[in-house]
This record gives C-alpha cells, structure tokens and sequence, in this order.
C-alpha cells in the first residue's frame, strides 16, 4: 500500500495536519501474496467510513509488481469537511482484500478541522 498524498502533500505516518474545507487523499494498494487489487477501500474519519473511489493504475501494478492483471489498484476522495465540527479527529485508511476476509489498516494522521 502506498499512500500518494495527503491534504496536497507527500504523507509521513501520523504526522498531524490541519484544514479547513477538505481532506483529499490518494494512493494505491495491491496485496503482493494474492497479487490481487483490493475489493474496496475505506477512509475512516474519526468514527465515520467512507468508501473511497478505485481508479485504474495497471501502471503501477505492472512497475511495481510486475502485475498488470488487477488494474483497479488505486484510491483517491477528496472529502468534504463542511460538516464537521472543528476538532480534531484520526484519519486512517481500511484496505479490505479477498471477498472481505482479509483487510489491513493504516493509521495516516491525526487531522485537526478548522473553521474557515
């Protein structure tokens, strides 16, 4: 799994980040044991999911792990923060492989909401 950017930036693990208007994320993943693109990806936003859109990146799949079978191994939202509250919350992505019976978590940042 590979994580692109996070709020426009090149990510470090949970290194905190402020915003106002929206969290936009991007990456991709693909489970190198099953050589397989993930079923779905969720972000989770404090106690909220949200299902990310899969993209086609068989150019990465095929650099990256000689694989261009499973294309469909990127993520990217850009999520809209307009109605939470300012605070602070923990970002983290859910990787779900396998018809759901293997997923991997990764804690991202902690994400600090302001007004504008």
């Amino acid at each position: 799994m590979w994580v692109d950017t996070i709020n426009g930036a090149e990510p470090a693990a949970n290194t905190p980040t402020t915003t106002e208007s929206g969290f936009p994320i991007n990456g991709w993943s693909l489970d190198d044991a099953v050589e397989d693109a993930p079923q779905a990806v969720y972000l989770q936003f404090g106690d909220q999911y949200y299902q990310l859109h899969q993209t086609d990146r068989g150019d990465v799949c095929e650099y990256y792990f000689g694989n261009r079978n499973n294309p469909m191994c990127s993520f990217t939202e850009n999520l809209s923060l307009e109605n939470f509250t300012a605070g602070d919350y923990k970002a983290s992505l859910v990787i779900i492989f396998e018809g759901g019976t293997s997923y991997y978590r990764f804690e991202l940042a902690d994400v600090t909401v302001s007004t504008p």
